[in-house]
């Protein structure tokens, strides 16, 4: 029998680029198929983040791995998940309380009397009207980008509850593999064994800095805001507290956007004590936002421009999610371009 001729380096490399588009394009296809579950993906390694600990500390007690994964995500609904349905529906409550009523109808009202005296003040102009036609064009549009984010949510309640399927099968299968998925990870990643390390334990790092970070912040800032517009009688209090802690992740900028304007209606509408002391307590909130980079510091370098612009980037592509999705994607960027500089540049 006639041994085959040696495969020339020529032919070789026309293997390996033919072997290469075929994996390139098998991998767009799988991408493109799973890229409407790429925010339920993340919030599952968010979770796995969170519940790793306590199922580490589960399995050390002589659990097995089902129950322990299993009992760490049962605690983790209860201590996350539920409070969080409640938000949810505390927050659609509320938002259809506003388009339904007359909630706002008072600062509407008080309003149109300071616009009335101005109108007097300068009889040769038409002030009045214009602001009038422009506050009411902002609160339609308001109300209406709610209603929407309201409806769409009940109409789209079969791919909630398959998100939500997608959600606890990966995550339980990232608790109970114990390690063998990020092994099988990094084998994938194009460094040496000591960057490949060094990437992986900064992206850990990265992500305890973005999930505790951002948590706590939103949560140190969003709630004495919300306990505080619930004291004074400020209306849809728990509506703008969850607005607060959605802006909370936006560093140094974001919360002063929900307590500024309401100390000004209160202000208007001469609630002077209900001014003073929310303006005590935002005051105290921005003063919070300065921990923010000593906490980052502590757990993992970043830079609250990479947080801005992540945000930015997350929010386009993955809607409220983005708030935590897009500052993790960017890091991850920076981080990989930084080892393939030190790896083959």
């Amino acid at each position: 029998m006639e041994r085959e001729p040696p495969e020339t380096a020529r032919e070789k490399q026309v293997r390996l680029a033919i072997a290469g588009i075929v994996v390139l394009f098998l991998a767009y296809i799988t991408l493109a198929s799973l890229w409407a579950f790429t925010s339920t993906f993340f919030l599952a390694i968010f979770a796995y983040v969170i519940l790793k600990p306590l199922y580490v500390s589960l399995r050390s007690r002589g659990l097995g791995k089902t129950s322990a994964g299993i009992t760490a995500m049962l605690i983790g609904a209860v201590v996350i998940g539920i409070p969080c349905v409640i938000l949810f529906a505390m927050l659609a409550n509320e938002t259809l309380h506003l388009i339904n009523n007359t909630t706002f109808q008072p600062y509407v009202t008080m309003v149109d009397g300071h616009l009335s005296t101005l109108q007097k003040m300068f009889p040769d102009t038409n002030v009045s009207a214009a602001v009038n036609e422009a506050l009411i064009g902002v609160l339609s549009a308001a109300l209406n980008a709610l209603k929407s984010l309201v409806l769409s949510v009940i109409q789209n309640v079969g791919k909630l509850m398959l998100d939500l399927l997608i959600l606890i099968f990966t995550l339980y299968y990232l608790l109970v593999s114990e390690g063998s998925l990020g092994k099988f990870g990094r084998s994938l990643i194009p460094f040496n064994r000591k960057n490949t390390e060094k990437l992986a334990s900064e992206f850990k790092k990265v992500t305890y800095s973005v999930l505790i970070c951002t948590g706590l912040m939103a949560i140190v800032q969003a709630v004495p805001l919300m306990l505080v517009f619930m004291y004074y009688g400020v209306p849809a209090a728990v509506f703008f507290g969850i607005i607060a802690a959605v802006l909370a992740c936006i560093p140094f900028t974001g919360v002063p956007f929900v307590w500024v304007p309401i100390v000004l209606a209160e202000i208007m509408q001469k609630n002077y004590d209900a001014a003073m002391g929310i303006s005590v307590i935002g005051l105290i909130v921005f003063g919070i936002e300065n921990l923010r980079p000593v906490i980052q510091n502590r757990i993992g370098q970043l830079h609250p421009l990479i947080s801005i612009l992540g945000i930015i980037i997350g929010l386009q592509y993955f809607g409220i999610m983005g708030v935590l999705i897009g500052p993790l994607l960017l890091s991850y960027t920076l981080l990989t371009m930084q080892m393939f500089k030190e790896e083959y540049a």
